[in-house]
């Protein structure tokens, strides 16, 4: 069985790299989200293994996301990523 996997980012370039990039590691599919509100709402407790949230994006942003699938699944695993290209 391979992993669950719920993959949030607005950009939808960015979306595809990390899917491409899920596939090569075994994971054959994931639940796309392109916003951290979507994701939110797809998000169900033991229904992923992974959340993979963008950091900056429109209408709840990454932090919103971890916030809320806390409050939902302590244990599942979160890993943050992002684009932004600032020296900060």
């Amino acid at each position: 069985m391979s992993a669950r996997v719920l993959v949030a980012d607005d950009s939808s370039t960015m979306r595809k790299i990390i899917l491409r990039s899920l596939s090569a590691v075994g994971v054959p599919s994931a639940v796309e989200a392109a916003d951290g509100e979507e994701a939110i709402n797809l998000f169900e407790p033991g229904k992923f293994d992974l959340v993979l949230t963008d950091w900056n994006m429109p209408r709840k942003t990454g932090l919103d996301v971890i916030k809320e699938v806390r409050t939902q699944d302590k244990d599942v695993t979160i890993i943050m990523v992002t684009t932004e290209a600032e020296k900060s």
